[in-house]
């Protein structure tokens, strides 16, 4: 059985306005602490918020190019220690995926008033944000119908990836031709993270690094920052985005 609780809590605290102190109830964020262990050796530490485990672990796996999703699959086995999660992962020698991946597929190239229209998804569906400002998200956009395909939301930048991704793994959807859509800084490591995914596309109303527009260059991968509901920067292979 996967633990799960919920992602925020409601608590009392005092606030100060206009010079006057006053109690309210408040929404704040939730974390917790997961270990990870790769048949019995420790792979990682996560602070997360506590919902969505599976998905997260699968996510990160083949973001950080531990399995294929086309070649491997995962077994999960959760345990409770004290207040801390364990997760024991068991790699399997059959596909997550149910189809074989698809080579040669034509590129996406994307409208600039569909990527725009995409903006309005931070103030729509970010619950968990607009009541706690305490997380970040990721969805994952078709690049033909410009659907949200997977949604998530997390108090860890990596791990919104992650879980958005795992999410999309588990309901057997190709990452291919797909658009990572980001509410963050994008970092060196994002792309690293979607260079083992296979996403060749990411949009943040955030600011890259220079290493990441310099990854994103080098893995022919379209990099979109600082968007807005009336402009955005393309830093890296513009060729994608239609005139």
């Amino acid at each position: 059985m996967i633990p799960s609780s919920q992602p925020i809590s409601k608590i009392l605290i005092k606030k100060i306005q206009n010079n006057k102190k006053f109690s309210f109830l408040d929404y704040i964020a939730t974390e917790l602490e997961l270990d990870c262990y790769l048949e019995n050796n420790f792979l990682f530490k996560f602070f997360v918020s506590p919902h969505k485990l599976k998905e997260l672990i699968i996510g990160f796996c083949v973001c950080e190019g531990i399995i294929n999703p086309y070649k491997n699959n995962i077994s999960i086995f959760f345990t409770k220690d004290n207040k801390k999660i364990i997760a024991n992962i068991k790699i399997e020698n059959t596909p997550l995926l149910s189809h074989k991946k698809s080579d040669g597929l034509q590129e996406p190239i994307l409208l600039p008033e569909k990527i725009l229209s995409l903006f309005s998804l931070f103030k729509n569906q970010e619950l968990l944000f607009h009541k706690t400002g305490a997380f970040h998200s990721a969805y994952l956009i078709d690049s033909k119908d410009y659907q949200i395909l997977s949604f998530c939301e997390d108090i860890g930048r990596f791990n919104a990836i992650d879980k958005t991704i795992g999410e999309a793994l588990l309901k057997n959807l190709e990452l291919q031709n797909k658009i990572l859509l980001i509410s963050g800084r994008i970092f060196k490591k994002t792309i690293k993270k979607l260079q083992n995914a296979g996403i060749k596309i990411i949009i943040s109303k955030g600011a890259p690094t220079y290493e990441a527009v310099k990854l994103a260059e080098e893995h022919n991968i379209t990099l979109i920052g600082f968007l807005r509901n009336n402009s955005f920067n393309i830093y890296s292979h513009a060729w994608r985005i239609k005139d």
